[in-house]
């Protein structure tokens, strides 16, 4: 999350950029409202004839798009307006609450929401502390980035071996990483206050992306202590 991400020479830092933190959390919360109200809908025990149909083949199509936005976010941010920022936002958290639908097919309401529960106050402890510690973490989150790529790599290999106890091992590993993440982001996040940017705009454009990071954090949580701690339900 470079500072200097609007390279059009208008951005001018100065002093604390006043309720930054609250706009950030503000977006992440309504990404997340967005993702839980569009997953509901589209689950199969709400809607089993279009969630049917998306996950027919459309779903495909909409798991490529949602990878694009979050890929290219962070990059073409300084080069589009607030409004198409929100619009993708928004849009993405839409997307991605239909490629969580399928949750409520597999698992129990009251699981969801309690591994839900449990996600959110585990990134707000680790938020907290990001927020409030003095240490630089800068070294903590490279070593957890780090780490989050070794891990991709050896699931990949585990796609042959289906080793269960390797799927427990990487869910539990996904956890503590993003939670350190967390703690990570909010301090980068809190270095960006410091500053102020010319624009308002611009200041609500790098709201989103801190929003996204952090929405990203919390779900990636929520959804390993789901695969470790979820119960699922009876199949007959």
């Amino acid at each position: 999350m470079p500072m200097n991400m609007f390279n059009n020479g208008r951005a001018q830092y100065g002093p604390v950029a006043q309720g930054f933190m609250s706009k950030v959390f503000g977006w992440m919360g309504m990404g997340l409202f967005v993702s839980a109200l569009t997953s509901y809908a589209v689950s199969p025990e709400v809607s089993p004839h279009l969630f049917a149909t998306l996950f027919s083949g459309p779903i495909f199509a909409i798991m490529l798009v949602n990878v694009l936005i979050a890929i290219m976010f962070p990059f073409i941010l300084g080069r589009i307006s607030y409004v198409t920022a929100v619009a993708l936002f928004v849009t993405y958290a839409a997307l991605n609450g239909i490629m969580l639908s399928p949750l409520f097919a597999v698992y129990t309401g009251a699981s969801i929401a309690y591994c839900f529960v449990a996600a959110a106050l585990m990134f707000g402890i680790m938020a907290l502390y990001g927020w409030v510690t003095n240490q630089d973490l800068s070294g903590l989150g490279f070593i957890a980035i780090m780490a989050l790529l070794g891990l991709m790599i050896a699931s990949i290999f585990n796609w042959w071996i289906q080793s269960e106890s390797f799927n427990i091992f990487y869910s539990a590993a996904v956890v503590v990483i993003f939670a350190l993440l967390t703690a990570y982001d909010v301090q980068k996040i809190k270095v960006m206050t410091r500053y102020q940017i010319a624009s308002e705009d611009e200041q609500g454009k790098l709201a989103l992306l801190g929003a996204l990071i952090l929405y990203l954090d919390l779900i990636n949580i929520f959804l390993h202590l789901l695969r470790l701690f979820g119960e699922k339900k009876n199949r007959r």
